[in-house]
């Protein structure tokens, strides 16, 4: 092989080793972009429910229900009970009257 194609190589390798850098790196910049978005829709999300369960004590108690079912971690749990405190539980709602009931809530009215 030549000096001149054995360079080629060297340079055209040296640019696929810097391409591949700044492919990873915006590989890396679109995962943190795409998280910081979902976690920034859970927050939201967690606003909205907090400040319906002020206002309507049946979609809290449903809410606590949700919470008291899925909730598994202690560490969890013990955050959410500075924010939710526990209460007695209403007789025990499906899954399906409580999705019935965010279906109500979160569907805007018809005019």
């Amino acid at each position: 092989m030549s000096k001149d194609v054995a360079e080629r190589i060297a340079k055209l390798k040296e640019k696929r080793d810097k391409l591949a850098q700044r492919l990873n790196a915006l590989e890396q910049k679109a995962k943190d972009d795409n998280r910081k978005r979902e976690t920034r829709q859970k927050i939201i999300v967690g606003g909205a429910v907090l400040a319906e369960m002020e206002k309507d004590d049946d979609f809290a108690a449903s809410i606590r229900v949700l919470l008291a079912r899925y909730v598994a971690r202690p560490r969890d749990k013990e955050t959410l009970g500075d924010i939710l405190p526990p209460v007695k539980e209403p007789p025990a709602a499906s899954l399906s009257e409580v999705g019935g009931e965010m279906s109500r809530l979160l569907d805007p009215p018809t005019i």
